[in-house]
């Protein structure tokens, strides 16, 4: 149905063209708004989104046709205007055609020429429409286009940083494991418990190291059902000091009854530290009272948790850029965090928003909910730690960094291995020439003669080697190094690791060579 507004002073043209289109009218195939002036008009315009056509007298008090045509030229969807005027009035009429009128009519009016007028005009603003329509959607594809590549260039980035904080990671995390062990073999409790506090958080850098590279891999989400509340109040937790030393005061609405919701504990962990950190950044200089507000609420299918501040908030030509990658309001940011996050949300099939409103920053983060028979998987007893063997057992490591080589060299003695270690692959080489190994680890990415190219030497040289050998690994983004690893279908040992992962490792190794 095709909405027109009529624009003329005549009192009788309304009772005419009522007439005139009455069973067109009850078919729904067209309705009729009517205004006395350009005023008038403005006030229809502003509250009827539905107008498709107008029809407009030049002559009219207080607001002409010609000034009302001006104004709806300035719209965001011009309207199809058709002017009326006298048949006498040619220049006028001219002057409305140049100003962007679509049609003109003479009065007095000939319905039959309005019909047919009124159906061009239908046909013109369908037209208009679908290549508005047309526009925006290649406008939408060329912006998503855009953000794919910024993200591309973003994952590359997340990557490389991830890669060479996994190294150093392996190291801290290794090195806190085995002093929290030996701490507790000399009964040493002060050295165990910061043993332990340097391990729980390299735990926690070395998940997040993680989650970036499964960002950046555009891997699944491992979704585990979580508790909201426990959520939030770990994020709460770990950034308590910063907000109280800034006089911030935290409102916290999460009731204990919502339902849970499906996640990566560590990413939406993540999303929620990083709203926080920019919610008290924003606060920082604002004056008293400072004010944060976490509030939770379960929806039919999702929960939605709010960060809400009241702090200067983001002006409205910002706020469509401050997810893109690198964009910052920052004096000093790195523009990343907020894309990281929404990326996490989008990856867990939620959302990340923005919300409308006057006064401070409100952002939502909509997750689904876990299903009403989701539970926390089941944890096997981990089994029992095999004895070493009677007969040491050889092992070779191999990686450029010397000290983590010999982070894995104590790991693998706790199984019974006596190790060599080479640092460059050539080295590598010239032991194998003359050695056997029970055990091989390899990193993949190393100078002079990387692990692929020596893998490759074992097959022609050495291949019973071949079935021994793990590959250990900051990360297998690039193409090549991926299809090598399927290629090859040997085991990975990805940094940072645990002496868990390694005595897996240990055990397929054993598995495959026997």
């Amino acid at each position: 149905m095709t909405t027109i507004l009529v624009v003329d002073d005549e009192p009788d043209l309304e009772a005419l063209i009522l007439q005139r289109f009455r069973r067109r009218i009850r078919a729904r195939e067209l309705a009729f708004l009517f205004a006395r002036d350009g005023i008038e008009a403005l006030d229809f315009v502003a509250h009827h989104a539905d107008i498709g056509l107008v029809l407009a007298d030049i002559n009219m008090p207080r607001m002409d046709g010609l000034t009302l045509l001006g104004e709806l030229q300035k719209t965001v969807e011009p309207l199809a205007t058709v002017v009326i005027s006298a048949y006498g009035d040619m220049g006028n009429i001219r002057t409305a055609m140049n100003r962007g009128a679509f049609d003109f009519l003479t009065k007095p009016i000939d319905f039959a020429d309005l019909e047919t007028t009124i159906a061009k005009t239908q046909r013109h603003v369908a037209a208009l429409r679908e290549a508005r329509a047309a526009a925006a959607e290649l406008q939408h594809q060329r912006e998503a286009l855009l953000q794919a590549e910024k993200m591309a260039t973003f994952g590359s980035l997340l990557a490389g940083v991830a890669h060479e904080l996994n190294n150093p990671l392996s190291i801290v995390l290794a090195g806190a494991l085995m002093l929290e062990e030996e701490a507790a073999e000399i009964s040493a409790p002060g050295l165990a418990r910061s043993a332990e506090r340097i391990r729980v958080a390299a735990e926690r850098c070395a998940r997040i190291v993680r989650s970036f590279l499964a960002m950046a891999r555009q891997q699944e989400v491992q979704r585990r059902p979580i508790v909201a509340a426990v959520l939030v109040d770990g994020a709460l937790e770990l950034l308590a000091y910063g907000l109280r030393s800034d006089g911030i005061e935290v409102t916290r609405d999460v009731p204990a009854d919502l339902p849970p919701l499906l996640g990566d504990a560590d990413q939406l962990h993540q999303v929620l530290a990083n709203l926080i950190t920019n919610a008290k950044q924003a606060l920082e200089h604002q004056p008293g009272p400072r004010h944060l507000r976490i509030a939770a609420r379960a929806g039919y299918d999702a929960v939605e948790i709010s960060v809400a501040d009241n702090g200067p908030g983001i002006a409205a030509e910002l706020r469509g850029r401050i997810f893109d990658p690198f964009f910052t309001t920052k004096p000093v940011g790195t523009g990343i965090g907020l894309a990281v996050s929404r990326r996490i949300a989008d990856a867990h099939g939620g959302s990340l928003t923005l919300a409308e409103g006057d006064g401070g920053a409100r952002f939502i983060l909509r997750l689904p909910r876990a299903g009403l028979d989701a539970a926390a998987p089941a944890m096997a007893d981990p089994p029992p730690d095999a004895a070493p063997p009677a007969v040491p057992r050889t092992a070779l490591v191999i990686d450029d960094e010397a000290e983590l080589a010999g982070v894995l060299v104590r790991m693998l003695a706790v199984h019974g291995f006596r190790c060599d270690f080479a640092v460059t692959g050539r080295e590598a080489r010239d032991l194998l020439s003359r050695s056997e190994y029970d055990a091989i680890l390899c990193d993949l990415r190393m100078p002079d003669m990387d692990g692929q190219a020596l893998y490759c030497w074992l097959e022609r040289q050495r291949p019973h080697l071949c079935r021994r050998t793990a590959f250990v690994t900051g990360d297998a983004l690039s193409r090549v190094a991926a299809e090598f690893l399927a290629r090859s279908g040997r085991p990975v040992l990805e940094k940072p690791f645990l002496p868990e992962e390694v005595r897996r490792l240990v055990a397929t190794l054993d598995a495959d060579s026997g």
